[in-house]
This record gives C-alpha cells, sequence and structure tokens, in this order.
C-alpha cells in the first residue's frame, strides 16, 4: 500500500518508528474506507468521514499521536476510492464540537452494536457525548433499562417489531461460542470449575467476570476491555448473525455477552463488536440505507455536539 505526503524515521535502540507527514483532509480519505466499507452509502461515508476528522483534531489538539491502528483510527489498510473522495470533499474541513466550549470532541466509534451502547465510563472517563441509548427505533413501547437480570431476555427480543435495532442485519450483532471447561481453562490459563458474569456496565456490557478454580480460590477479572483480552483466543470458532464462522480473532468480539454451562460444556452468546462507546459504523450504514442524513445520524449517536467547519 502506497503512502500519501512524506514519511520522518526515528531509529530507536530496538526498533524503528515510522511517522507519515500528511494533510488532514487527504488522512481522512485515507481512514475512512479503512474504517468502514469504501462501497458504504454516501451519507454513512460522510459520517464516518466527520467522525474521523473530528477524532484526529482532537486528539492533535491534547498533543497525543495518532496511530494507524484501532489505538487510533486504522488508517491506509484499504484503498481508497472516487466515491469516499467525493463524501471527503462534500464534508471538508466538517468536525464535531461540544455545544458549549465550541472544543472538538473525540468522536469513538466501533463496529456494531449489540442494540444498545455503553458510555465512557466503561473506561472511568467522565464524556457528556456519548451517553448510553438504545440503538434502533420503538414502536409503541417504552425502552427498558439494560440490567443483570434482563440482558438475556433482551438480548433474543430485540428483533421483534416492537424493538428495531439498526445494527440486527449486521453480522457481528449475534455471535456465539461454543466450548468446553478445559478449553477455557487453557484459554484462561486457569483450571477452571465455573464462570459467572457477576456485574454489567451501562448499556449492558460485563464488567467483572468471576472464575471459581478447582484449587478451591476465586479469580476475579474486572474491566471490559480486560475481558475481552482474556477471553480472547485465535482457537474459538465464532459463529456469526449470518452463520459464518470466525477464527484466528485474537480478542474477544464484544464484552456484550452472558453465559450457559451445562455440566462440562460452556456457550458464550454475544452480541456485537468493538467496545460500544458512541457510534457504530454498522448502525450508520443501516441508517444511510434508511434515508436518514448524516446530520441526523451523528446528532443521534452524539450529545450537546454542533458540526462547524473549521475552514470557516
Amino acid at each position: 500500500m502506497n503512502y500519501p505526503g512524506t514519511m520522518t524515521l526515528y531509529f530507536k535502540k530496538n526498533s524503528i518508528q515510522v511517522i507519515n507527514h500528511v494533510d488532514l483532509e487527504t488522512y481522512v480519505s485515507r481512514v475512512v474506507p479503512s474504517e468502514i466499507s469504501a462501497n458504504s452509502p454516501k451519507e454513512a461515508l460522510k459520517t464516518q468521514a466527520i467522525c474521523a476528522r473530528s477524532y484526529a483534531i482532537s486528539a492533535l489538539k491534547s498533543g497525543n499521536i495518532i496511530w494507524d491502528s484501532t489505538d487510533s483510527q486504522v488508517y491506509n489498510h484499504k484503498k481508497t476510492s472516487e466515491k469516499v473522495i467525493d463524501a471527503v470533499k462534500e464534508t471538508n474541513g466538517k468536525i464535531l464540537v461540544d455545544i458549549k466550549t465550541k472544543q472538538p470532541i473525540k468522536a469513538w466509534y466501533y463496529s456494531t452494536s449489540w442494540g444498545y451502547t455503553a458510555d465512557a465510563s466503561i473506561w472511568s472517563k467522565k464524556e457528556p457525548h456519548c451517553n448510553s441509548q438504545f440503538a434502533g427505533e420503538v414502536k409503541n413501547k417504552e425502552i427498558p433499562v439494560v440490567s443483570m437480570n434482563n440482558f438475556e431476555y433482551l438480548y433474543h427480543h430485540w428483533k421483534n417489531k416492537d424493538y428495531i435495532v439498526y445494527d440486527s442485519e449486521a453480522d457481528w450483532f449475534r455471535w456465539k461460542i461454543h466450548t468446553t471447561k478445559r478449553e477455557l481453562s487453557k484459554v484462561l490459563g486457569k483450571d477452571i470449575e465455573s464462570i459467572a458474569c457477576v456485574e454489567r456496565g451501562v448499556g449492558g456490557g460485563v464488567t467483572k467476570l468471576k472464575l471459581r478454580l478447582k484449587n478451591g480460590k476465586t479469580s476475579i477479572i474486572n474491566g471490559m476491555g480486560k475481558i475481552r483480552k482474556a477471553l480472547g483466543s485465535r482457537r474459538w470458532k465464532i459463529e456469526k448473525n449470518d452463520g459464518s464462522i470466525r477464527t484466528d480473532l485474537p480478542i474477544f468480539p464484544s464484552a456484550f455477552f452472558y453465559i450457559k454451562t451445562l455440566g462440562n460444556k460452556i456457550t458464550f452468546y454475544g452480541g456485537g463488536f468493538g467496545h460500544g462507546v458512541g457510534m457504530s459504523q454498522s448502525a450508520v450504514k443501516s441508517m444511510a440505507n434508511k434515508g436518514k442524513k448524516y446530520t441526523e445520524i451523528l446528532h443521534f449517536f452524539y450529545n450537546n455536539v454542533e458540526i462547524i467547519s473549521i475552514d470557516g
């Protein structure tokens, strides 16, 4: 893959750090197809462009390095296209800012929701722009608050006529992993007797996982990120929403799951892919296909913001 702009190489003791210097709009045109399919609807591409631009400006103003991975934003991993370039041009310079301070926001986004978004409290942060909310449309019913008691019920009932989840047709909307205690023990590096979700955060993600070990001790894993890393393994065969199987995934798809145990057999029933904070890219594509404009989509996922042009 060719890189635009110029390169600076920093030689360190055991490595070389490569910095790509590129103008903002070119950068955004290389992030958009890497983060969301270049074949996505035009309004989805515009939405992604504004989020990518906002995230980059916010990071730079904070003095942070922008990496070319999911640690920041995936950059230049996929070829751009005329459709993407047009979407970037049509939103040239536009970013999301806080409605009061006019400062650019860090527009968090991720692949797919399970039907409900989380907020930045999963990272122990205060973020007024990414509230936890139902990721869809509701007809004639109130939206229930997700809790330990109703997660499993909602997991199975958010595809009915009353709850229209924008992500419901996405590959990662629902997934499951069948395994055994022996296999899971190998992944965790602990000889387990049982595993249980004991706490959930805002939006339904598992924030505390309890392992009862065969030696009689108990082990606790705290935090959605740590739980995803602990359970992640390239050995899993993950059955996705469309029935296809994904292997070789080093991190658990998400922390939005529940567990069923029958004897030595364990099944993880999960939903979504990613951390769940901010905007779901799968939902964006669905909303764009329904005729929603990028302004409406952005205001659905981000609160207390406005769209401004940094060029004007």
